[in-house]
């Protein structure tokens, strides 16, 4: 059997976010929709949020309406995003990624192909897991003996789910090949990332980390004025809060929160939107680093198969655009 080839992890990192950058750049019209829409989504939830009044009772049936519209629009939402995956795919893949049918398929048929791999992936998961759960508590017991074999459950839960999102992140190797209409088999996708698992995860966990930095930066002014927000309104509400008498620090602190929510002050309220801002621009940004990284890392390895059919020019894109 061939030697694997392994991608290079800090040089596809660095490409990565040139490309990011530009196809948010390129793209700039369509982030910016999702950006609004997700905005909107905050907006009509903050909205329909329940009144909270200490010492009454909450409505049900704003409980129930404010459940049933999150439920609602962020799947909604979500499942959208795999317009801005396929075309962040093909514009590293093919070269250009617009909204027509040589993008996104005749009839949108790669954006169902695509949902349908991702529902594949995420059932896939789940059964997994829920058989993990089912072998460890069953057998552990067995194994190791004891009326209580808390611990040996625990590791063998935790070993068994780093091995499921081992396998599936090699298997989501074949999304770049689904995007530009070109979906290789799975059992062909399974030798494709062969040797690259714990490159695909450490690349995945690099690239959450830079995203959690940068939004976080982004959003730390917000962050440091709400809390002095609730914090001023908690002194208000009790005075001085003591650790003895009166309410607990932390209940007091909630009462504040929930004023603001209900009444909000004009720093609150900026604050507020700011960090819907971060909320609205994580999801966009995401979904274009990680599939930016995938597409990256599927040209790199299909380009190394002895095999393979002319691949798919990576260098469509110019970084500098």
């Amino acid at each position: 059997m061939n030697e694997p080839v392994k991608f290079p992890v800090f040089p596809t990192l660095t490409l990565t976010l040139e490309h990011s950058l530009a196809i948010a750049r390129r793209h700039w019209g369509l982030v910016a929709v999702y950006v609004l829409w997700a905005i909107a989504i905050l907006a009509v939830l903050v909205f329909a949020l329940p009144k909270i009044e200490m010492g009454r009772p909450v409505d049900p049936a704003q409980i129930v309406t404010f459940f049933a519209l999150f439920f609602l629009l962020w799947p909604l939402y979500g499942a959208s995003l795999v317009i801005l995956a396929i075309v962040t795919h093909n514009e590293i893949l093919c070269g250009a990624g617009d909204l027509d049918s040589a993008t996104l398929g005749r009839g949108g048929s790669r954006v169902f192909g695509y949902i349908l791999d991702i529902v594949t992936l995420v059932f896939a998961y789940f059964l997994l897991v829920i058989l993990l759960l089912g072998l460890v508590v069953n057998l552990v017991p067995i194994v190791v003996g004891g009326a209580r074999p808390d611990l040996p459950v625990a590791f063998g839960v935790l070993g068994g789910w780093l091995v499921i999102v081992l396998l599936l992140t090699r298997m989501s190797l074949r999304l770049p090949g689904r995007a530009i209409g070109q979906a290789l088999p799975w059992a062909e996708v399974w030798r494709l990332g062969r040797g690259n698992t714990w490159r695909l995860i450490g690349g995945s966990i690099l690239l959450s980390l830079a995203l959690w930095v940068a939004l976080g930066i982004l959003g730390a002014p917000a962050q440091i004025a709400m809390t002095h927000e609730v914090l001023q309104g908690a002194m208000n509400a009790q005075g001085v809060m003591k650790m003895d008498g009166g309410l607990p620090p932390h209940i007091v602190q909630g009462q504040a929160l929930l004023g603001l929510l209900q009444e909000p002050t004009t720093v609150s309220l900026l604050a507020g939107m700011w960090v819907g801002l971060e909320i609205a621009v994580s999801g966009p940004a995401s979904v274009i680093v990680y599939c930016a990284f995938l597409s990256v890392v599927y040209a790199t390895l299909l380009q190394s198969r002895p095999q393979a059919s002319p691949p798919p020019p990576m260098d469509g894109i110019d970084p500098t655009f």
